[in-house]
Order: C-alpha cells, then structure tokens, then sequence
C-alpha cells in the first residue's frame, strides 16, 4: 500500500503529540476551552457498570476474580474517556465548516470559516488523540510492572514513551546502565520466588522434612520417651502380627 507524504512540520508535530503525556494542568487547560456538548451525555462517554452487577458477579464467581474484573475494568474506563474527548473540538471545526455567511441574532454579518482556527481545533484535537494514545501505553506498561525487575519498576516511572514496541530500546538501554553488561538479557524480567520446602517438628524438638512414619528410625511413646520403631524392619521376628500369623498358616499348611 502506497504511504502518504506530509511536510517535516507536520510530521514532527505528530511525534510529539503522540509520545508525550499531558501534564495535568495543560489538559485541564485544553478541556476547558471545549465543555460537555448538550444532547451527547448518553453516548459520548465512557460508560461505567450498572449499580448491581458487581454484586451478581460476585455471588456467581467470587470475590478475588470479580475484584480482578472490577479493577481491570475501572482502569481501562479511565483511559477510555480521554479518547472521547478529542470529539469536541472535532464537533467545534465541523460546526465553523457549517457557517456560510449571513446575519447572526444580533443583526451582524457572519463571517466565513476561518482556515487558522479550524486548523487550531483539529491540532488540539489530534494533541487531546496523542494524549490519550500515550496514557493507555503507560497503563499497558505498568500492568507488566510484577514481572520486572526493581530497576525496571523505578525506569516505568520516567514514563519512556513507547515506540512500535510497548518497552522500546531506550527502556532497555537504562536497563543496561543499572546492570552488568554480561547479564542484560536476563536482568529485565523478575524470577519467580522459589517454593519453600515445608517441614514439620520431630523428635526431641528438631525439625525435619514432611516424611512418612515408615521411614523414621524412632517415633515418641506415649510417656515422650522416643523408641526404636523397627516394626517394619528386615528382622522376621519384630513384622507386625498380621505379617506373622500368615507367615504361621503358610507354615502349618506345607
């Protein structure tokens, strides 16, 4: 497919609108120039659950996986909404494109669409679609923040801007600033904590691994006295008595 040509301006403007996150106070800033639009409060939104169905899940599947649901849910809704928001000064160019002249209800005389302020809603627009393409990137990353390293936790926190790659090589470059170069490969992702071995208490207060009563040489008696348990050892005269009558009947019956 044949890729389209833009200008070095527009397309460095796009770099930027799309790999650097808003501060707080210009998004706020920028939305304050486009309030909510009347009539579009049903649909233009980013929807939340119905009052209830937490509960109904929570009934049918527990507690810890409607907790999981409920959390991935709500994060993924707050990074739905800044998406929507780029509509407004889109709906703001298309109603500019819309006034073709005439009197207003004052009596003046409308002007025509004016070519730099549509083009000033539609940056802000394509500013307000980087914003929310790079907070979504961000929360993509820090679902992966369990599996990494503690230098690939503290290097989520600068906020690197993904490229076509969710970690892109500028991640792993710091990376390989905090560690051996020998090692790097292996220094990104978390190992796993080894399964502890459980043991239980045995004689005279040590502790031993979880072994059958077959295989210890003594058990405590009932006073705390340990003694030999040989029951299941090689001489015939100490088998348990079942062993012994069946070892009898086979000799009285040859």
């Amino acid at each position: 497919m044949q890729e389209a040509t833009i200008s070095e301006d527009l397309l460095s403007f796009l770099k930027s609108a799309f790999t650097n996150q808003l501060s707080k106070e210009v998004w706020t800033n920028v939305m304050e120039q486009y309030p909510d639009i009347k009539g579009t409060a049903e649909f233009l939104v980013s929807p939340v659950m119905q009052t209830g169905m937490k509960d109904d899940i929570k009934r049918v599947h527990g507690f810890a996986k409607t907790k999981d649901l409920f959390t991935f849910d709500d994060g993924l809704a707050d990074k739905q909404a800044p998406f929507i928001s780029a509509v407004r000064p889109l709906v703001c160019a298309l109603q500019s494109l819309e006034m073709d002249g005439g009197v207003d209800d004052d009596g003046e005389e409308i002007q025509g669409p004016d070519p730099d302020h549509i083009k000033a809603l539609i940056e802000d627009a394509i500013v307000l679609l980087g914003n929310a393409h790079c907070r979504l990137n961000s929360w993509r990353q820090r679902r992966f923040a369990e599996f990494l390293t503690d230098v690939g936790k503290r290097t989520l926190k600068d906020q690197i801007p993904a490229d076509k790659h969710l970690f892109p090589e500028q991640f792993h470059n710091v990376i390989r600033e905090e560690h051996d170069h020998a090692n790097t490969n292996r220094k990104l992702v978390a190992q796993p904590i080894p399964t502890q071995k459980r043991f239980f208490p045995g004689p005279r207060g040590k502790f031993q691994s979880n072994n059958s009563f077959r295989n210890q040489s003594y058990r405590r008696s009932t006073f705390g006295r340990p003694q030999k348990n040989d029951s299941f050892g090689k001489n015939p005269n100490n088998r348990s008595s079942w062993s012994r009558r069946g070892g009898y009947s086979k000799h009285k019956g040859s």
